[in-house]
């Protein structure tokens, strides 16, 4: 019996962490000013002290030992492929995380302020 298998399974919340690091989305902004692919995506459910929460992570092509959390506009995206499967989250993951490199999704992330000057994360896709 493999009990760190058992315990590393128990506490992770996707598949897409184990083995990975996190990397914030300023340092994926950094590095990469042309943009992203994203390779791999999964929704997780957080316990948040007000409660519990859904959000989406990602892995690139560009950081493959890494996974970032998905902001508002990414997670926008994501929910809006999801509603194209009908609702078939299974299905959706499947089909995006196993399809060729030039079916996935370009991004170009930027920081951006909106009028009021608030700090925000801008999404192009390319």
């Amino acid at each position: 019996m493999d009990f760190k298998k058992i315990a590393l399974d128990a506490t992770t919340m996707s598949e897409l962490m184990n083995g990975r690091d996190k990397m914030d989305t300023e340092e994926l902004i950094k590095k990469y000013p042309d943009g992203v692919t994203i390779d791999f995506i999964d929704n997780v459910n957080m316990q948040q002290e007000d409660g519990e929460e859904n959000v989406w992570i990602f892995v690139t092509e560009e950081q493959p030992n890494k996974f970032t959390f998905a902001g508002f506009v990414l997670a926008k995206i994501f929910n809006s492929i999801l509603s194209e499967f009908e609702g078939d989250y299974a299905e959706m993951i499947e089909t995006y995380n196993s399809s060729l490199k030039e079916d996935k999704l370009r991004v170009k992330l930027e920081r951006a302020k909106t009028k009021t000057k608030r700090e925000i994360t801008k999404v192009t896709v390319v």
